[in-house]
């Protein structure tokens, strides 16, 4: 084990609804809920065509299609029998349209979200960042960057957050944003200083993203944007399941979970695919030590997360807290 533990931390839907605490975000069932009823209200006027974002959005490339438009439908009336989009695209991902149709909402959905989040400035001032760090401190993300590292300075970031790396199930940008705020206004650093800092910090997204850190000029998905164009941009940067683990990034993600000496997961419902994406072969007899919520786990997922843990020899500690009082609980054994 290195002197400098690696910690990851693997983030799922309840760590973002505790980051974006005004609750804004969908995720999950919520997700699948508001892309059903964005469905329903596009298709609703009764024309052959629909109108709306993801129509739209289609109209210019690559043109709106029949199928798109039965796509469409099938999502409507299909998705309400699944807890989430990802598993309904991933059981309909023989036909092409449907996930071209599903990756627009996802994006859609998630640009529209974020516009409504604290961490949505239409401009960088310091007039109107205070809700923003005051919402970043008081998450568990906020205990992360008070206490890893003790000794090392807030404002060398590449320090205090050595050793730090995140795996995130969620498609918004909400991590890379708090992470840059902080490191921007918090730390009092220039605009492209703050974005080589922020570059320094491992994040990768299991299964993409809408973009990664939006930053001006940078060729990334603005934060919030309602541009057709963005919309289409972000969805190409969303993967299913089976996308995912055929992919590269897989092994990347594998890779931060092998070299961990302490892996926290936070508000991670532990699925059994999503286990078997991030779980690497070869935790065996490596001493890594991890921790977990556990609030709202069923204890059928419990029991099957111990058998897949404990295959891989290797356990985990869950504790029934939300993520900033398991952060804080914890803070002694994870960053000492």
């Amino acid at each position: 084990m290195s002197s400098d533990p690696r910690i990851v931390f693997v983030l799922g839907a309840a760590a973002n609804k505790e980051l974006d605490s005004n609750g804004f975000m969908p995720v999950g069932s919520e997700l699948a809920n508001r892309i059903q009823q964005g469905f329903a209200a596009e298709l609703q006027n009764g024309s052959r065509w629909p109108d709306g974002p993801i129509s739209d959005a289609l109209s210019r490339t690559p043109g709106l299609r029949d199928s798109h438009i039965q796509a469409m439908r099938q999502i409507e009336s299909g998705i309400t029998f699944k807890d989430s989009i990802d598993e309904f695209l991933d059981e309909w991902r023989d036909v092409p349209d449907m996930l071209t149709v599903g990756k627009l909402a996802i994006s859609h959905q998630i640009l529209t979200s974020e516009r409504a989040t604290p961490f949505f400035l239409k401009e960088e001032n310091s007039g109107a960042i205070a809700p923003v760090m005051t919402a970043i401190r008081d998450s568990w993300l906020g205990l992360v960057l008070r206490y890893a590292n003790p000794g090392a300075p807030r404002r060398q970031v590449n320090d205090c957050l050595r050793g730090i790396s995140f795996i995130t199930f969620n498609y918004d940008r909400l991590l890379e944003r708090a992470l840059y705020w902080f490191i921007r206004f918090g730390q009092n650093q220039p605009q492209d200083q703050a974005v080589q800092q922020y570059r320094f910090i491992p994040i990768k997204h299991a299964y993409g993203s809408l973009g990664g850190l939006p930053i001006p000029n940078d060729g990334v998905v603005p934060l919030g944007s309602e541009a057709p164009y963005d919309i289409q941009r972000g969805a190409s940067s969303i993967r299913t399941f089976t996308e995912e683990s055929e992919s590269e990034h897989r092994a990347a993600i594998q890779e931060l979970m092998r070299e961990a000496d302490k892996i926290v997961f936070l508000g991670f419902g532990f699925h059994p695919r999503n286990i078997e994406l991030i779980l690497p072969e070869y935790f065996r007899n490596s001493g890594v030590k991890l921790y977990g919520t556990s609030i709202g786990l069923r204890q059928r997922t419990k029991d099957l997360l111990d058998l897949d843990l404990n295959s891989a020899g290797t356990s985990i500690e869950l504790h029934d807290k939300f993520c900033g009082p398991l952060i804080d609980e914890l803070r002694d054994d994870l960053f000492q």
